[in-house]
């Protein structure tokens, strides 16, 4: 079965290492997403592996499975922000940073066009908490039901890098 190495990033934040053997790429991402992490490279190796033994891999997350259900997540007893409109969200987010617009002014934007509900909150929020001088990572930390330690670290690490709108697009895709 063919080997692939691959690099993610855990729930942590913190970057993994490692190889799996699947029979296709599709396959090693899907497997690589089970245990709860986000791929950020992958390549096939050179070598195949035959009836090898498997590796467990130290403090890995419990392993997930896919649903085929809409997902909604709870803020505060109010509502909820469904995962494809958080996706939504960061993807308009590094498009607008990515095409020059400051980042307070894109939330602004992205507040002006959302219709009443927890979403739109948050995004006032968080734009107030970036004006009066705070990062974005912080403001999202404040969200723990709706942004996760994976998608508040991986912002924290796109500021720290000056990557931010790759990162945003890369969560968008996740």
């Amino acid at each position: 079965m063919p080997r692939f190495e691959y690099k993610a990033i855990d729930s942590n934040g913190k970057e993994v290492t490692s190889f799996i053997e699947a029979a296709n790429t599709q396959e090693a991402i899907s497997r690589i997403k089970e245990k709860g992490y986000y791929v950020l490279n992958l390549e096939k190796t050179e070598t195949e592996t035959y009836e090898v033994a498997p590796v467990e891999e130290k403090s890995s997350p419990p392993k997930r499975r896919g649903l085929n259900k809409e997902i909604t997540i709870p803020f505060l007893g109010i509502g909820t922000v469904k995962a494809q409109d958080l996706a939504v969200f960061t993807r308009q987010l590094a498009t607008m940073i990515n095409a020059g617009l400051p980042l307070v002014r894109s939330l602004n934007v992205l507040y002006e066009q959302l219709k009443a509900g927890p979403l739109r909150d948050i995004i006032k929020s968080l734009s107030d908490e970036v004006t009066s001088g705070g990062t974005l990572s912080d403001a999202l930390s404040r969200y723990p039901k709706v942004f996760s330690p994976l998608y508040v670290n991986m912002i924290k690490a796109g500021e720290s890098g000056g990557v931010l709108e790759i990162v945003l697009e890369r969560l968008a895709g996740f």
